[in-house]
């Protein structure tokens, strides 16, 4: 059913013929979630308050609505849905606890909700192997659908074998559809999926010696052609990868383009970026139509995170006719945005006794998931609530890409204490101790709601949950003063560049992650932003020559290239996660069980007292006078001299509020 290569000099492949136009032709509708991040209820459990248009059950009632409008329907979800939020943390927590009594785990409270709603066919993300592979493949086998990976490998085993894949590379769903004229026909439908590589990687400790990934086009290639062989009408791809320009090279970690041009594919469904197609997110890449959804000529979409949209690719299908095959003749893509406007159920949220009123607002599917998930949902809300601390001064990021947070002080502060001690007595205690972490609320993707601000006072888990959502293990490298220049410089390319008496320049890159920018305590240095960056915001190499880092010292003297220093950092970073040069390679001082929220917490609660998490404010932005530079913050940030007081005395005015809901604001330099 495959519609050839792409030919971007003829019509596209995409056609505005998105229902059945003939008797004999079938209308399909294909539904996609993906990036759920254990949201099931519409609940943020940081804030502790609803989350209306959030989770598994505010996309229920789109998928209830969705099903009721087509004769034929599949809905399929893309990955990443064990971690991301406490519910996933404690789901994780007790599996490993029954594991260790010699008790089986029961089903996952996002499979049990997912097999209540129907799902046809699923695939893993990189975040469902966060928490080790035991429990992603129970998770796996606890699911009433086909769970498919085709480019995660039994560690050794050749790549072509039919036995080599951890879970099935692909399966087969045999489907009766009807035509516009009432007439059943049979659809085979291959379904497949993919990960990013880079999970060996950034998963190395439950990974190395269990599993191999491979290159998701080099897989594609050679598994999208056996599924046709085998009978496949039709191609659905769930890509947990995203979608950068350019062509192929090998372990692309957003290869959702590349894929499609293999010319191999009927509908591609794509994440992990946590963006949106069609949208203007992805326009100006060649081989993208970002206003149809379609990536070298196939329909595509990426569905909104945690449950916030869904994902529709609405195909018009023509039989086949004297032994031909079946042909996709029309398409539409769409992203329906889950309600924000939608009643919350009552109750729900207190953690004795939740209940699941039947009047409430959403339709049967969505209370169903509730009801699936209430226990779960009760457990997690009463272990967020759970006092953990006291901090002397606030918790904000509102200022974290300018200048030091003390979100991600009390972050570096956790990693050393807990350094410390595994390196007591050993031969690397004397060596000077650093740490190095990076902001998760800064705003970017997750919208202007996504910063970090907490009051100095009393302390619960789910602060802590909120401020580190990711399990990653702590581990202590040994680095030289080198390292630790090009580990600043590959944090600096945040920045754009900024020329001397500019006026209002964008400061922020919005192509790069905040949670690369990573802040290394213990140092001082300052920027220099009439430079170009040195590396590309996804780690690239951009421009060998220059460098904004100046002054780098440690205890008031300047660091020397060949210095040794043990530094802090999560597993993700010693991995060589975010493209930071030579960390992959560099001796391991010390590795531990604890992940880096845990670390927090016992900070917090072995604490005599209360905890300081003012920053140091140990760097700057070397000066330009009569310089401004615009970046966005949370609408309710502070400005003039309250935002001095949080960012160290840079002076900030504000703006307005943009397009988008950010609050802008003038930063002198």
């Amino acid at each position: 059913m495959n519609q050839g290569p792409p030919d971007h000099g003829a019509e596209p492949a995409v056609r505005p013929l998105p229902f059945a136009t003939a008797p004999r032709d079938v209308h399909l509708r294909v539904m996609h979630l993906t990036d759920l991040h254990a949201h099931l209820y519409p609940w943020d459990y940081g804030s502790d308050r609803p989350a209306p248009g959030v989770g598994l059950a505010a996309a229920a009632d789109l998928v209830t609505q969705a099903r009721a409008e087509a004769p034929n329907t599949l809905l399929f979800d893309g990955g990443d849905i064990l971690q991301g939020a406490p519910l996933g943390d404690l789901a994780a927590e007790d599996a490993a606890t029954r594991r260790a009594q010699g008790v089986a785990p029961g089903v996952h409270p996002m499979i049990a909700a997912m097999n209540v709603m129907g799902f046809d066919a699923g695939t893993l993300g990189n975040h469902d192997l966060n928490f080790g592979l035991d429990l992603a493949l129970h998770a796996a086998a606890s699911a009433q659908f086909p769970v498919v990976l085709a480019n995660l490998h039994h560690s050794g085993a050749a790549h072509d074998a039919a036995d080599a894949t951890l879970l099935p590379a692909w399966a087969m769903l045999d489907r009766s559809v009807t035509d516009a004229g009432g007439r059943a026909h049979r659809l085979r439908v291959g379904v497949v999926g993919f990960c990013p590589p880079q999970v060996v990687m950034w998963d190395a400790k439950h990974l190395t010696g269990r599993a191999e990934a491979e290159d998701i086009v080099s897989a594609a290639r050679r598994v999208l052609s056996q599924m046709r062989a085998a009978g496949c009408d039709l191609i659905v791809v769930l890509c947990h990868s995203g979608i950068s320009g350019g062509a192929h090279h090998d372990r692309m970690e957003n290869a959702a383009l590349q894929l499609a041009a293999l010319g191999l594919a009927d509908v591609i469904l794509t994440g992990h970026q946590h963006m949106i197609l069609p949208g203007p997110d992805f326009a100006g890449i060649d081989g993208v139509d970002a206003n149809a959804g379609a990536l070298a000529g196939v329909p595509a979409v990426m569905t909104p995170h945690h449950g916030e949209g869904l994902g529709l690719v609405d195909l018009t299908l023509s039989p086949p006719a004297d032994g031909g095959h079946w042909r996709v003749t029309g398409s539409r893509v769409q992203v329906r945005r889950a309600r924000v406007d939608a009643p919350v159920l009552a109750g729900f949220a207190e953690p004795t006794a939740p209940r699941i009123l039947p009047t409430a607002g959403p339709g049967a599917l969505s209370r169903a998931v509730l009801a699936a998930g209430a226990q779960a949902h009760a457990r997690t809300v009463a272990a967020a609530r759970r006092p953990a601390g006291h901090l002397t001064g606030p918790l904000h990021s509102w200022f974290a890409l300018i200048a030091d947070s003390p979100a991600v002080r009390l972050v570096n502060l956790a990693q050393r204490t807990w350094a410390r001690r595994a390196l007591a007595g050993g031969p690397l205690a004397d060596l000077p101790l650093l740490s190095a972490a990076a902001p998760f609320h800064a705003g970017w993707r997750a919208g202007p709601e996504a910063y970090f601000d907490l009051r100095a006072g009393p302390v619960a888990r789910r602060h802590a949950d909120m401020l580190y959502p990711f399990p990653n293990q702590l581990k202590v490298l040994e680095v030289t003063g080198t390292m630790l220049h090009l580990w600043l410089e590959r944090s600096a390319a945040v920045w754009r560049r900024v020329a001397p008496g500019a006026v209002d320049i964008p400061l922020i890159d919005p192509r790069f992650a905040p949670y690369n920018f990573d802040v290394i305590d213990g140092l001082a240095w300052q920027v220099d932003l009439t430079r170009p960056a040195r590396f590309g915001p996804e780690g690239d190499l951009a421009d060998r020559d220059s460098g904004r880092i100046r002054d780098l010292t440690w205890s008031g003297a300047p660091v020397a290239p060949d210095q040794r220093f043990a530094i802090a950092v999560n597993g993700y970073r010693a991995a060589g996660g975010g493209g930071f040069p030579g960390l992959a390679n560099a001796p391991r001082a010390a590795i531990s069980e604890i992940t880096v929220g845990d670390a927090i917490l016992s900070l917090l609660r072995d604490a005599q007292g209360p905890v300081d998490p003012a920053p140091a404010h140990a760097w700057r932005f070397c000066p330009q006078p009569g310089t401004t530079a615009l970046f966005r913050s949370a609408p309710d940030a502070p400005e003039g001299p309250a935002a001095a007081q949080a960012s160290g005395g840079r002076m900030i005015e504000r703006v307005g509020i943009d397009d988008k809901g950010f609050g802008l604001f003038r930063l002198h330099l």
